[in-house]
């Protein structure tokens, strides 16, 4: 039996921005979302996750600007 090697990124936004960070701390700004998650489109991924990291610490809902994430996603 061959089992295929499943690729599932994740992205960290935090206010409209792509973060990555150490040990939850120290995040720093690495590009637009959108554009990555068209990359990863392109790569043919087969899931991704995205979580919002700011949403909660400020207290927001879903925004218009993670619907337009998820317009431009492809995968699960």
């Amino acid at each position: 039996m061959t089992s295929k090697l499943r690729i599932i990124p994740l992205l960290l936004i935090s206010s409209n921005r792509m973060v990555k960070g150490k040990v939850f701390k120290n995040y720093k700004y690495v590009g637009d979302p959108i554009n990555i998650l068209r990359l990863y489109n392109d790569l043919e991924v087969d899931e991704i996750q995205v979580l919002d990291i700011s949403a909660r610490k400020n207290k927001n809902p879903p925004n218009k600007f993670m619907k337009n994430v998820f317009e431009n996603c492809f995968m699960p």
